[in-house]
C-alpha cells in the first residue's frame, strides 16, 4: 500500500514542483534580498519577568505539562512499534 501511495504521489510532486515561467525566479537580478527592521526581529521579554502576573505562570506550567504528556507518550508509541 505504501509503494502504490508512493509511486502515485512522486509524479504528481515532480510534476506540480517544475513551472515554466522564469521570471519568477527572483535570484537571477543578482538584488539583495530586503531585511525587516530591528523592531520587527527583538523578542518580548515581558513573559520572561519574574513580577508577571499570576496567569502567565499557571499558563507555564499547564503548558509544561502538556509538553510532559506528549513527550511520554511519544516515547511510549515508538517503545512500542519496535
Amino acid at each position: 500500500m505504501k509503494r502504490l501511495i508512493a509511486t502515485l504521489l512522486i509524479p504528481v510532486v515532480v510534476l506540480s514542483a517544475c513551472t515554466e515561467d522564469e521570471s519568477s525566479n527572483d535570484m537571477d537580478n543578482n538584488t539583495p534580498p530586503t531585511v525587516p527592521s530591528e523592531s520587527t526581529m527583538a523578542p518580548d521579554l515581558d513573559a520572561f519577568d519574574e513580577e508577571s502576573s499570576e496567569e502567565g505562570r499557571v499558563a507555564a506550567i499547564g503548558n509544561w505539562g502538556y509538553a510532559a504528556l506528549m513527550w511520554g507518550y511519544i516515547q511510549a508509541y515508538f517503545i512500542s512499534i519496535w
